[in-house]
């Protein structure tokens, strides 16, 4: 019997993967800290683990968000890119982990690259249009943000923050 108390999950890759559920557990649970903790033990029991680091990106990704110290935002934006394109390396298709880095790092061009590529492979992906489509705000093309943020809502009607972020490019649009 394998105790799957934190710590207590032994060294083997089968266990590796019980730290990775409890990483997705985390993260939808919306905490991020412990999906990065559970993230990098399951790296630290098998560093081929892609999907492992597909998770501790975007949770990286989110701590930076909440960051107060700039410093601290930008060391985990750093360390979020690094992860994903290890993800990526590995045959993880982690490109809007590696999009919203690469936007929060300045990158738009790489950003709108991974994100293209995002919903290459996951087409309903409704977070990943409506990320793509403030991309196209940020670049003044409302044309394509409308088109992204309509995609979105068809996905998920009730996607809240495409509703705004349309209404927004609709304003400036002189909608």
């Amino acid at each position: 019997e394998v105790p799957l108390q934190n710590d207590r999950i032994l060294s083997e890759p089968l266990y590796a993967r019980a730290w990775l559920a409890l990483a997705r557990m985390a993260y939808i649970r919306v905490d991020f800290d412990g999906a990065e903790e559970c993230a990098s033990k399951a790296l630290a029991q098998h560093k081929g683990l892609a999907a492992a680091y597909r998770v501790r990106s975007q949770a990286r990704f989110w701590r930076a968000e909440a960051a107060v110290a700039p410093a601290e935002a930008l060391r985990l934006r750093r360390l979020s890119l690094e992860d994903a394109e290890e993800a990526i390396r590995l045959g993880e298709p982690a490109y809007a982990a590696r999009g919203n880095a690469r936007w929060r790092r300045g990158d738009r061009d790489g950003a709108l690259e991974d994100f293209a590529r995002a919903l290459e492979v996951e087409p309903l992906d409704a977070l990943t249009r409506n990320h793509r489509g403030v991309l196209w705000v940020e670049r003044n093309d409302l044309p394509a943000a409308l088109r992204d943020f309509d995609q979105a809502l068809e996905i998920a009607p009730g996607f809240g923050s495409a509703w705004a972020n349309r209404a927004q490019a609709r304003v400036l649009a002189g909608d």
